[in-house]
């Protein structure tokens, strides 16, 4: 699962990606934001859906799945400090 809307490039596929869903330019813009507030914000808006992530997870587990990556931003307040973060 990546959870960094603000990257441009990963060097993997994730399977589950947040850039997929937010768009993280149009988020600052529309918002009027800079960047770690555009990034916290993408996260909660991203979190409306979760459980539509939890439901593909579980589908996973029950294939044989044991163990999920997830790529998260480097700002910590974005899981300390916000509501997206205890939802993740």
């Amino acid at each position: 699962i990546y959870l960094d809307p603000a990257v441009s490039y990963v060097p993997y596929e994730p399977n589950i990606d947040i850039r997929d869903t937010v768009k993280y330019k149009a988020v600052m813009e529309n918002y009027k934001l800079g960047p770690n507030g555009a990034i916290l914000t993408c996260l909660n808006l991203f979190c409306t859906r979760f459980d539509q992530v939890m439901d593909l997870l579980e589908s996973h587990a029950k294939r044989g799945v044991e163990h999920v990556v997830i790529d998260t931003p480097g700002q910590i307040e974005a899981f300390t400090w916000s509501a997206s973060g205890n939802i993740i």
